[in-house]
């Protein structure tokens, strides 16, 4: 089993923006505009490697 990870900014807007169904790009686009550019979220944000 996995330590217990801090919640991170991407991970916070990510589940936020999962609010309603939505595409990568339209999440990507949505986080950008909430936070007027501070938190930028790239695709890859969205994969976890393990």
């Amino acid at each position: 089993m996995k330590k217990t990870e801090q919640l991170t900014d991407s991970m916070f807007f990510i589940m936020s923006a999962l609010t309603k169904p939505r595409h990568g790009y339209a999440m990507m686009n949505l986080i950008e505009e909430t936070t007027k550019g501070a938190i930028m979220i790239s695709l890859a944000s969205y994969v976890h490697n393990y």
